[in-house]
């Protein structure tokens, strides 16, 4: 935790260590519940209400 604050402190950025884009940190949870959404209405459909 220290050294996250002395990182920030210093002005330098914390270094990605995943070899991903910044926008795939957002995409890829998005498609998951994306298609969460699509199995539970698919689901709901499929299976009577009463």
């Amino acid at each position: 935790m220290t050294n996250a604050l002395v990182l920030l402190q210093a002005g330098e950025g914390l270094v990605n260590p995943l070899p991903l884009p910044e926008w795939a940190f957002f995409a890829i949870p998005f498609l998951i519940l994306v298609g969460l959404l699509l199995t539970v209405q698919l689901i709901g459909r499929t299976h009577p209400h009463s």
